[in-house]
């Protein structure tokens, strides 16, 4: 993805992120009330990426995101909803942001159960908005704006396993004045999705 002033490489294929979130049941956070949450998240990659002008590899991405906020379940159509405070840094390249995110996923049913006894498939649309303030190390590559969205459309093959095909679309915004542009890139996807929840002491794992 590019920027007037800035180029960068990304390698989502190794991405590796890590995500611990604390929050009342689902019961308790449901019913139109919000509830306190915490979130911890580490994201690095496998491999470094690399400059695309020099060819050197970039320091190796070791992100990690404090957030915390309300958090909200309306119902099935709505499954999330989320406004919190967030405070981030990257320990390969040490610049500490403080900013905010919201979150807002949707989801219905698309036809009816076929024949095969397997469910409609459901329609998915995931936004993620996080805007950072800016920092005393701010560069080319410090992103202020940063905003994804999904379509997905989950079609049942059988049991917890569908055919997933998406649309995910990223709008970002720099901070310095070379990268204050917006942008955006788009990636169409086709995979297979496992998605089962697994209560212990109620339920085998498998």
């Amino acid at each position: 993805m590019t920027t007037a002033g800035i180029q960068k490489a990304g390698e989502s294929s190794d991405d590796v992120k890590l995500d611990l979130t604390l929050r009342p049941s689902f019961r308790s956070a449901s019913g139109g009330h919000f509830r306190a949450f915490a979130r911890g998240l580490f994201d690095t990659e496998v491999t470094p990426t690399k400059d695309p002008k020099t060819n050197l590899e970039n320091p190796r991405q070791l992100n990690v995101r404090f957030s915390s906020g309300l958090l909200r379940i309306p119902g099935p159509t709505v499954p999330r909803m989320e406004f919190a405070l967030a405070v981030e840094n990257d320990f390969g390249r040490p610049n500490v942001q403080f900013g905010a995110q919201a979150f807002l996923d949707l989801q219905h049913p698309v036809g009816v159960r076929n024949r095969l006894g397997l469910a409609p498939a459901t329609y998915r649309m995931r936004n993620e908005a996080t805007y950072f303030l800016p920092a005393h190390l701010d560069g080319p590559s410090s992103l202020a704006l940063r905003y994804n969205m999904v379509h997905e459309l989950l079609i049942p093959l059988m049991d917890e396993l569908s055919l997933s095909v998406a649309a995910d679309m990223f709008v970002f915004q720099g901070k310095v004045a070379a990268t204050r542009h917006p942008a955006t890139s788009t990636l169409l996807r086709v995979g297979i999705t496992y998605d089962r929840r697994w209560k212990p002491r109620y339920q085998p794992f498998l």
